[in-house]
Parts: structure tokens; C-alpha cells; sequence
């Protein structure tokens, strides 16, 4: 397609064919370029770019899905979704992983300029690896990454990685610390970031392997001013007068809770052919639950075991109630975000012949709630001036309501 010519920056020779190209540099000697990677190439500018001249011919990656080529400042690889670079300190993270049979994949993105301006990072098929001048290179994956991700990546109030993700010394989770904190994750509890005086206050506990446990939130703030984070075991208070201490609690029998409840059900189920076949358990607490494109917090789930009298078989009604609490004043606000149940559904048909649905709908009903409501509130009673931070629900069936300013 051409003769041979002298490169633009009057170094190097190459010469065009028909379906690629093939440059000469005294140093590198003579390879071609074709493809993907000679566009990808191109597109940077040829051997003028930051890449310089190739100084391999285009080769199969080791794991037989792409395709690469290493050149004097860097490499290009192709996948299905596309050729994009690395180079410098990430490309030398990268391949310490093992290039793309490490658990990052194929890079996904040419390396940029992060939105602030200090950094660099390159996204890859299954994670980033991130650059700074004061950090140096380094990569995240996974629960964490999405974490990081979900607070502004580097613009957040953690900033940019100082380390890769490691395993944490209980060897149940993980973990990555930042220039301002950490991220923990945890299969039972997820990942959550803890930063200044709580997360000072969590490291002098002995960290997860410490009587707190791992962290069940971010930080999150009161609107008093203050900040707090939930752990496994309870909860850490922050506020600028006292600095960072074990919140305090107001302890209530769970199964007081659970019977006041109860009781309404019952009474609900009374003269029907349902009846109860088991104890009724909070069978979790959750520190915010979703629903009908509303968050609620601090959701007790309640789980009622009953039966229908159906001749010749009782079959089994599951039925789940998912109340959150709220402080108003000195008042306990109980609401009723929904029910859940579960019935064979061979007997669905003969079980709203019963009145089932309508026992359904009266445990969502304004009626029912305030009933509720009424009753749980005679078994709390909260301190003026305060807010209700956290439930949490102990072995022993005690649920701790945690409190802040």
C-alpha cells in the first residue's frame, strides 16, 4: 500500500500493507501491526504516543481468549469487547496478578485521568486498579470496589487505595485500606467503610476479631450532630462534646414485643379455621429494609407459624410481619411496612375460601398498625431529646435499642 517511509518522528521506517503495517526502530527491530491493536495504536498516535514502537509481532494471549502486543512503553490487549492499553505502574500491577488469567480479566478501558485530577486507573473486566503519586498502584474487586464505588471512588472520604484488598487476620472477610480509612466486607454482614474517631475507636477494640465484630453500616449521622456506625456487637457513638464511645442502649424483651403482637394476631384469626402450629420469632433485625420504593430502618421481621383446618389436612400458612420503629418525641412510631407469606398453592384457592386474604390485608391496615402501636408503646419508653439509632436483637432474645444525641 506504500513504499517504505521514515516515521514522523524521523527515528524509525515503516510501510503500510493491505491489512496492516510493520515498523522498524534500531532498538526494537521490525514488527507488524494489524488488527484492533494497530487501530488502538493509531488512535494514540503510533510510535509519537506514550507506547512507542512495537517490539513483539501481535501474539495470543496465554489463556487463548485475545490477542496482545507489547511495545517500548506499554502494551495493548484485545478481547471481545474491544483493544485498550496499559502501561506504567498499573500495567506493572496488572501483570504481577498475571495479566489477563489473574481474577481483574481483560482491561476494559485505556488508562485515564481520574475526575480529580491527581490520579490514574484503568477499569478491567472484573475490577480497577488505581494510581496515585503517594499511594502508588493499587487494585479493587468485587463487594469493596462496588463500596468504594457507591461513596465517589476517590473523591470520597476515604480517597484513593494505600493497599490491595487482603484477607482479614479471622480469615472470615476481607478488607482495603484508604488514605482516610477501611472497607471491611463480610458474607454475612457486606462491606461497610469506617474512617476517623469511630474507626480509631473500632482499631483499639482489636478490629473485627474485638467484642464489636465487623461493621453492619457506614458511618451515618444523627440529626444532632452526631455519627455513629453498627457493628455486629452494637453500636459505636460519636459526638464532638464526647468523642467516640459504645452508644447506649435500652434494653427490652423481645418477647414482650413478640406478644403484643401475637396478641393481635389472634385475635385476628379468631372463629377462622386458622390456627397457631408454632411459637412466633423476630426472626432478624434490619438495620434498613426496603419496600415499595421506600427505606425503612430499624425493621423488626416477625415469623408466625399457623395452620388451616382443611378436612383431612392442615396445610402450613407461613406468615412474615415487618414493622419498623421510629422515635417522635418521647413516643415509639410503629409501622407496618408489609407482610409476607407463603401457602402451598394447591390450597390457596380452598384458603381464601377461609378468609385468608382478609386476615392478609388486616395486618397491613391502619387499624391494625395503630393497634400495634399502641400496644408496643405501653412496653417503650424512650428518653426526651434523643434518637433512636439502631435494633439489634441478642442471643438471649433481648433487642437493644440503640441511642444517640
Amino acid at each position: 500500500m506504500t513504499d517504505e517511509r521514515v516515521t514522523p518522528d524521523g527515528v524509525g521506517r515503516y510501510r503500510h500493507y493491505e491489512n496492516g503495517s510493520i515498523h522498524w526502530h534500531p532498538d526494537a527491530g521490525a514488527h507488524e501491526t494489524h488488527g484492533w491493536i494497530r487501530e488502538k495504536w493509531s488512535e494514540l498516535g503510533w510510535e509519537q504516543s506514550f507506547l512507542g514502537y512495537p517490539v513483539i509481532d501481535e501474539k495470543n494471549t496465554p489463556d487463548g481468549d485475545g490477542d496482545f502486543q507489547h511495545f517500548q512503553g506499554g502494551s495493548i490487549y484485545s478481547h471481545s469487547g474491544g483493544a485498550f492499553e496499559v502501561h506504567g505502574a498499573i500495567r506493572a500491577k496488572w501483570a504481577s496478578f498475571g495479566w489477563e488469567r489473574s481474577f481483574l480479566g481483560y482491561p476494559v478501558t485505556d488508562e485515564r485521568t481520574t475526575p480529580d485530577g491527581e490520579g490514574r486507573y484503568n477499569h478491567f473486566q472484573n475490577g480497577s486498579i488505581y494510581w496515585h503519586p503517594d499511594t502508588g498502584a493499587h487494585e479493587l474487586h468485587g463487594w469493596i470496589r462496588q463500596k468504594w464505588a457507591s461513596l465517589g471512588w476517590e473523591r470520597s472520604v476515604l480517597g484513593y487505595p494505600l493497599t490491595d484488598e487482603k484477607n482479614t487476620p479471622d480469615g472470615e472477610g476481607d478488607f482495603q485500606q484508604f488514605q482516610w480509612g477501611h472497607i471491611h466486607s463480610h458474607a454475612f454482614t457486606g462491606a461497610h467503610e469506617t474512617h476517623g474517631a469511630i474507626r480509631r475507636f473500632w482499631a483499639q477494640q482489636g478490629w473485627e476479631q474485638g467484642p464489636l465484630g465487623y461493621p453492619m453500616s457506614d458511618e451515618l449521622s444523627t440529626p444532632g450532630g452526631g455519627r455513629y456506625s453498627i457493628f455486629e456487637g452494637g453500636v459505636v457513638y460519636w459526638h464532638p462534646e464526647k468523642g467516640a464511645q459504645m452508644a447506649n442502649y435500652l434494653p427490652v424483651r423481645g418477647s414482650s414485643i413478640v406478644q403484643q403482637v401475637d396478641d393481635e394476631v389472634a385475635k385476628l384469626i379468631e372463629g377462622t379455621a386458622l390456627f397457631y402450629a408454632g411459637a412466633t420469632e423476630i426472626t432478624a433485625v434490619h438495620h434498613w429494609y426496603e419496600y415499595g420504593g421506600t427505606r425503612y430502618y430499624r425493621v423488626l421481621e416477625l415469623d408466625f407459624d399457623l395452620e388451616a383446618a382443611v378436612t383431612g389436612f392442615n396445610p402450613s400458612v407461613d406468615l412474615d410481619l415487618f414493622l419498623a420503629f421510629e422515635v417522635d418525641g418521647e413516643d415509639v412510631v410503629v409501622t407496618i411496612v408489609r407482610e409476607r407469606h407463603h401457602v402451598d398453592s394447591a390450597w390457596w384457592q380452598e384458603l381464601l375460601t377461609l378468609g385468608f386474604q382478609e386476615i392478609v390485608d388486616h395486618t397491613v391496615s391502619e387499624r391494625f398498625e395503630k393497634k400495634i402501636q399502641r400496644q408496643i408503646g405501653q412496653e417503650i419508653s424512650i428518653p426526651a431529646g434523643v434518637n433512636l439509632l439502631a435494633a439489634q436483637l441478642q442471643d438471649d432474645g433481648e433487642l437493644r435499642l440503640y441511642l444517640g444525641a
